[in-house]
């Protein structure tokens, strides 16, 4: 009897598992040897540093320093400015937050901030002795952070940057597959179902681009920290892979223009041979950029919209022999349109293709 879904564990879920288990009890142990006043700080920020990568960890360990440092620091200035009373507690508490608050809603890296400063007034109502308490703080977390950092360099260390090859390599299939409905949906403009599968495709699409800002900033970090190669410069990978996306939505839009009543129907057999041809090339796209291996030569592909451009023409050429000038304005103008649309994907794929095999300068 196998498990339900909601049961299985795949196996980065287990390094996760493993990778915070290590890390909270590392910094457990250190912060009972070390007898730190509240050493609990370490260990909860030991087990919220961990991500998915190390880039990711990193980020995350530098948010939570900078942010425990300002909010201490902020606290400790407002906390021995105001009397050490409960009214001057209560008014100081006030005071602290607003700013940090504002701060932490304008940018959420600073989301610890109005904690720290809260722990501050809290823990020393009188302010005898915030100053200590706070700077307790900051060692704590920052304890915890590079515990947290460490850990996610040594076991089981994950890159950013093969990460997020994984996700452009799967928005990448994706692509495919909808380039291929939106080709289909040129001539079933009303077929509900094919408008389902693509806005479904669509959504899927959507979390993937999310998934890669997220990881940009990671990958950065890695690079910055000379953890990656930098095989692969983040930000160009996420604008080239948005602008092939544009090109494979655009081509839709010859839907709306008023189609010929003839001599358009000689490119439906030249149309296919190019839909299946770059669904083909993304498909290996795909796979080449998930395995970290050269993407293959786009040769091929250009000769296929190469032949389809002369098709094109001579299509133009054929319909409007013995047609009035509306008439061949119609066709001429149906088919330029319908040709421009198409060559947004070839020359976005170049631009995706280069973003793979450019040297981003990492390695100097």
């Amino acid at each position: 009897m196998s498990l339900p879904e909601s049961l299985k564990f795949t196996p980065p879920m287990w390094k996760a598992g493993v990778q915070v288990a290590v890390a909270g009890v590392v910094a457990f142990l250190i912060a009972h040897y070390t007898k730190l006043p509240q050493g609990y700080w370490a260990v909860i920020t030991a087990v919220m540093i961990v991500q998915a990568s190390i880039g990711a960890s990193i980020n995350a360990a530098a948010d939570r320093i900078v942010s425990t440092s300002v909010g201490t620091i902020i606290g400790y200035l407002v906390a021995v400015s105001v009397p050490s009373t409960f009214v001057g507690t209560v008014a100081g508490l006030f005071i602290a937050l607003v700013p940090l608050a504002m701060m932490a809603a304008k940018n959420p890296s600073y989301r610890i901030a109005p904690l720290t400063a809260a722990i501050l007034f809290i823990a020393a109502p009188s302010h005898a002795s915030v100053f200590l308490s706070g700077l307790h703080r900051v060692i704590e977390i920052t304890i915890g952070s590079v515990i947290g950092v460490a850990v996610a360099f040594l076991v089981f260390p994950s890159r950013a940057e093969t990460t997020l090859r994984k996700e452009a390599g799967k928005a990448i299939a994706l692509l495919a597959e909808l380039f291929t409905l939106e080709v289909e949906g040129l001539d079933h403009p009303d077929d509900k179902a094919g408008k389902d599968q693509i806005a479904a495709t669509k959504a899927q699409l959507g979390k993937h681009y999310r998934t890669i800002d997220t990881l940009t900033k990671a990958v950065e970090k890695e690079q910055q920290s000379r953890l990656s190669e930098g095989q692969i410069d983040p930000r160009r990978l996420g604008r080239d892979l948005q602008r092939l996306n544009a090109a494979v939505t655009f081509l839709p839009s010859v839907k709306h223009l008023e189609r010929p009543e003839d001599g358009t129907e000689t490119l439906a057999a030249p149309l296919q041979t190019v839909s299946a041809a770059t669904r083909d090339y993304l498909d290996a796209l795909a796979s080449a950029v998930i395995d970290g291996t050269e993407p293959p030569p786009l040769d091929n592909l250009r000769k296929v919209y190469a032949q389809f451009s002369e098709e094109a023409a001579a299509a133009r050429q054929a319909a409007t022999q013995d047609k009035s000038f509306q008439e061949r304005r119609q066709v001429e103008g149906f088919i330029a349109a319908f040709k421009f649309a198409l060559d947004q994907v070839p020359n976005s794929l170049e631009d995706l293709v280069d973003s793979f095999t450019e040297d981003t300068g990492g390695n100097a």
